[in-house]
């Protein structure tokens, strides 16, 4: 599992990524997460309720309906715990999100559940205002790898959504990539979402599934490349 430890430096970049299941998150500038509880509390805050919707994302698949229905229950209850925490923007946002999220529970689409869940675990880390020594497009990458990764088990696979979470990564390597120095990482990281790519193309589960692992297997490493420095 990705650590949402490691995706703190989302926040100040997920307005820029435009995907169509959900509204862009609003820019941590305008986030009134100033007011109130201190800034490192707010942040942790929406990190624990972000940290709900990663597990959620990741399981949806394959939990039995009543634990679903319970994880999916806890998850709602720790958005709405911090929704107040960000702007009125990502607040209308979470709203639909999390209606869209209960009436796929409701219709048993577990596709629906997983990325109705990504969505909202992009809004909330995209109100955390302290990133960390990573650069944004780190948290930009495992967004897309966990979106990818939900397409790929939806039946039937969802091709042309993961091609765009594939867009999405490749917009933000690009950005990160000149400011790693590890020839290793850097050619790892290549790889794996030219793989993604590949596998989307072809419409191969089995390689998509490789890929997906491959990447997100990647962000504890760059997260760590980052915060060695």
């Amino acid at each position: 599992m990705i650590r949402t430890s490691v995706i703190v430096a989302a926040a100040l970049a997920l307005a820029a990524c435009h995907a169509k299941p959900a509204a862009p998150a609003t820019d941590a500038a305008s986030s009134p997460a100033d007011a109130g509880a201190p800034r490192d509390r707010t942040d942790a805050a929406l990190l624990a309720a972000a940290d709900a919707f990663q597990a959620l994302t990741e399981n949806a698949y394959g939990l039995t309906p009543p634990r679903l229905e319970a994880q999916v229950g806890a998850a709602h209850g720790a958005a709405v715990g911090v929704r107040a925490q960000l702007s009125p923007q990502a607040q209308t946002d979470l709203t639909g999100l999390l209606t869209r999220l209960d009436d796929a529970l409701a219709a048993d689409d577990r596709a629906g559940v997983a990325l109705a869940a990504v969505e909202v675990y992009r809004l909330l880390i995209g109100g955390v205002r302290h990133p960390g020594k990573a650069p944004p497009g780190v948290g930009l990458l495992a967004y897309a790898g966990l979106r990818y990764d939900a397409g790929r088990r939806s039946t039937p696979e969802r091709w042309d959504d993961m091609a765009e979470a594939v867009a999405i990564a490749r917009d933000q390597w690009l950005a990160v990539s000149p400011r790693i120095k590890d020839a290793a990482l850097l050619g790892q990281m290549d790889k794996a979402i030219a793989d993604m790519a590949a596998a989307a193309a072809r419409r191969d589960p089995k390689s998509a599934g490789r890929a997906a692992k491959g990447e997100m297997d990647l962000i504890d490493d760059l997260q760590g490349y980052f915060n060695k420095g």
